[in-house]
């Protein structure tokens, strides 16, 4: 069901939230009846009511900006912490350092699309397929060569379905909704009962001739209230056997030879 109205969206954050109608009410010294009559349209809130209930119920800052144009309100970036060039930086170098240090093994960042923003030298080798900016929802998982050569296609498929489906509690973007049903309708093409969903993908890889068993990870990023960062996601391969793991350890010096 499409949840557009302001009573809406706010109803359905208070609840995803797990917080009552008189608890709200009572953190943000307002009336049972006020609140109610906000969720089902009665009444219209002002730009500080709805700035202390976004605020309160920790509401990411793309989906803040929804409640504030289903308000009648014009959504500003002063109505939402900002998050300064200098702590942006900071962040940034964080994350390369991340990837840095987890050479000799794959890792990549993803954004709330899952276009790829960055990635540590053994991803670029060993993916050799993808580069910053590529979506890797359209460049594999949405192809039907990357599917037909790849014979784990249908667990990454299954365990990445999972995942955007729990973005769909913050990201209700039309491109991100357009990328989920692509990934939604590959899952019920699937002839085949569906696999178990791990905390972990293990799969093969074949590369130069080299079958690799590796093991990806997907780290979140908890959501914050700036648009440059919400929805980052953080994804470590990691060696499954030791013949992969010599691999790997050795892959960069194969690669300049």
């Amino acid at each position: 069901m499409e949840i557009n109205s302001f009573g809406e969206q706010l109803k359905f954050w208070r609840t995803y939230r797990g917080v009552s109608q008189m608890k709200l009410a009572t953190e943000l010294n307002m009336s049972s009846r006020n609140l109610s009559f906000l969720e089902t349209g009665r009444s219209r809130p002002t730009r500080s009511t709805v700035t202390r209930l976004t605020d309160y119920l920790d509401i990411p800052h793309q989906e803040k900006a929804r409640l504030f144009t289903a308000a009648g309100i014009k959504y500003s970036v002063t109505d939402s912490p900002t998050t300064t060039e200098a702590s942006f930086l900071s962040f940034k170098q964080v994350i390369r350092q991340l990837l840095e240090h987890h050479n000799p093994y794959p890792a990549l960042v993803y954004n709330a699309f899952w276009d790829v923003i960055d990635l540590n030298c053994t991803a670029s080798i060993l993916f050799d397929y993808l580069n910053k900016g590529d979506n890797i929802i359209e460049k594999c998982f949405l192809n039907e060569q990357w599917i037909e050569r790849d014979d784990n296609s249908d667990k990454v498929l299954l365990s990445l379905f999972h995942e955007m489906r729990d973005d769909l509690n913050t990201n209700k973007d039309d491109r991100f909704l357009s990328l989920f049903r692509g990934v939604e309708k590959k899952i019920n093409s699937f002839k085949h009962n569906h696999p178990p969903i791990n905390p972990a993908i293990c799969y093969d890889c074949v590369f130069n001739g080299v079958n690799l068993k590796l093991t990806s990870m997907i780290t979140r990023f908890r959501p914050l209230n700036s648009l440059d960062l919400q929805g980052l996601k953080l994804e470590l391969v990691l060696p499954n056997d030791l013949v992969t793991e010599s691999f790997l350890k050795n892959l960069k010096s194969f690669h300049l030879n």
